[in-house]
C-alpha cells in the first residue's frame, strides 16, 4: 500500500512535499527571493456554537519590505476588524477600506468561504484563529496532504514555507485568540516561478491549518481545517 492509498484508507498524514515549517527547500534550481507582492489576512472565527466563520482578504505589500513590517501591517488590521466587544466585521467593510483591501475582478474585497482561496504570486499570508480556547504548537501549524476530501490527488508542496506563530504579547489580540504566518514562495520543485496564467501548469494543494480548542472540562482536542489552495490559473492576486 503507497503513501495516499494509507491516507485514504488509514486517515495517516505524512509529509507530502517539502516541510512548510523549515527554510525553503528544493530538488534544484536557485530560488529568487522573497519578495512577496502582497498579504493575505484570514479570519477564521469558532463560535461557541461550533460555527465556523471564515473571511480573508488581500493587500499590498509594495511598502513592506520585511517580515516585520508586513506582521505590523496585519496585527494593524485584525486590531480594527476584531475591536474588543465590538460586532463582527468583515475585511470589506467601510470602516475597513481605508487599509486598502486588493478589488478582485469581480469588484469584491474580500471572501467569506476558502473558495477561492488561491494565489497568483508571492505572498505571506497571516491566519488569525479568533476564539479564547485556541492553542497552537509551533512546528505543527501547517501541514499538505496528498488528497483532497474528495480523493483527488494534490500537488507535493514546494511553494509553503517558514510557517511560525505570531507573538500576540503586547497586542489587543492577546487574549482574542492566536495568529500563524506562512510564507508562499510560489515555486515549483526546481525553484522556479510557477506559471501565473496556464491553468495546465496550475498546482493545487491540500493544505491543513492545525489547532486545538478547549472540549469537555480541562480537555482540548486537536482541530483540522483543511482548505485547498492554489498557485497559479489565474488566481487573484
Amino acid at each position: 500500500m503507497n503513501r495516499k492509498d494509507i491516507v485514504k484508507f488509514a486517515g495517516k498524514c505524512f509529509p507530502w512535499g517539502k516541510d512548510p515549517h523549515g527554510a525553503p527547500e528544493y530538488d534544484g534550481g536557485n530560488p529568487a527571493p522573497f519578495r512577496p507582492a502582497y498579504i493575505t489576512l484570514v479570519h477564521i472565527e469558532l463560535a461557541k456554537d461550533w460555527k465556523l466563520f471564515v473571511n480573508h482578504a488581500s493587500y499590498s505589500a509594495k511598502d513592506l519590505p520585511d517580515t516585520n513590517s508586513r506582521m505590523k501591517k496585519a496585527i494593524e488590521i485584525f486590531e480594527a476588524k476584531i475591536p474588543a466587544g465590538g460586532a463582527r466585521m468583515k475585511f470589506s467593510d467601510p470602516a475597513l477600506r481605508s487599509h486598502g483591501p486588493y478589488q478582485r475582478k469581480n469588484s469584491a474585497f474580500d471572501v467569506d468561504d476558502f473558495s477561492p482561496f488561491g494565489f497568483n504570486s508571492q505572498h505571506e499570508i497571516f491566519i488569525f484563529l479568533e476564539s479564547p480556547e485556541i492553542t497552537i504548537k509551533s512546528g505543527d501549524l501547517i501541514s499538505f496532504t496528498p488528497l483532497d476530501v474528495n480523493e483527488a490527488e494534490m500537488a507535493e508542496n514546494y511553494a509553503f514555507f517558514n510557517a511560525e506563530t505570531v507573538d500576540l504579547t503586547k497586542t489587543k489580540l492577546a487574549k482574542r485568540g492566536r495568529m500563524m504566518r506562512v510564507e508562499n514562495h510560489f515555486t515549483d520543485e526546481k525553484a522556479q516561478p510557477l506559471d501565473d496564467k496556464d491553468p495546465a501548469k496550475a498546482k493545487l494543494y491540500a493544505m491543513n491549518i492545525h489547532f486545538r480548542t478547549r472540549g469537555y472540562g480541562s480537555h482540548y482536542m486537536p482541530i483540522i481545517i483543511d482548505p485547498n489552495t492554489g498557485n497559479g490559473a489565474g488566481n487573484e492576486p
